[in-house]
């Protein structure tokens, strides 16, 4: 084989390919010996162009206290059904069920706006629950000083997760443990400078 700073210098077109490894298949999997195999310009343009997009944005408009106790229930976001079974994802106001309807590599982000009753240190838990019977990822364990019930602590929950049969579902949960202070979910007012600040906001993108 020559060596390869002896080969002339072109612009690539889209029809033309390069030479790669083939780590992982379709599903993610690892693929064994790693094969040699040829990549299309125009494929990997399009890996390249891939990008999130957004699907539902969703936010609670009224104040919550998660249950006070080591079981928790599905947090409710919006107060209104979004997306259907023709679109990618599904969240529904009455279970606070997310569907997605096709596979594919979703990001997931959740915002929190928290306080406290008085001076405390609150203690909040949540995780997210895949079609009901078991858990993704780890509990996301929230514990803070708090002077007063005035203050805010801001929660950021942010995960990417790849999706392969369509029809998946979560539900998000969360709870107030009984070994902590209660915390809430609060909706902070603005007093007319912007809009206000949401007790809970879902937001889900996909790689497209």
């Amino acid at each position: 084989m020559a060596i390869i700073s002896s080969y002339p210098t072109i612009t690539p077109k889209l029809a033309d390919k390069v030479l790669g490894s083939n780590n992982v298949d379709s599903y993610n999997d690892p693929v064994p010996g790693n094969p040699t195999v040829q990549y299309s310009m125009e494929s990997v343009k399009t890996l390249v162009d891939q990008d999130f997009i957004e699907q539902i944005n969703t936010s609670r408009l009224t104040s919550y206290t998660p249950p006070r106790d080591n079981v928790g229930e599905p947090l409710i976001f919006g107060d209104v059904t979004l997306g259907g079974n023709a679109s990618n994802t599904k969240y529904d106001h009455t279970t606070g069920q997310i569907t997605f309807n096709t596979t594919g590599t979703y990001y997931i982000q959740q915002y929190y706006l928290s306080s406290s009753v008085g001076a405390s240190q609150p203690y909040i838990l949540f995780k997210t629950m895949q079609n009901a019977t078991s858990q993704i990822g780890p509990t996301v364990v929230e514990r803070w000083d708090s002077p007063n019930s005035a203050d805010r602590h801001r929660i950021m929950v942010e995960n990417i997760v790849n999706i392969t049969i369509a029809g998946t579902y979560y539900y998000i949960w969360s709870c107030n443990p009984t070994d902590g202070a209660e915390a809430s979910l609060t909706l902070q007012n603005v007093g007319g400078f912007g809009t206000d600040t949401p007790s809970a906001q879902l937001i889900i993108s996909k790689l497209i």
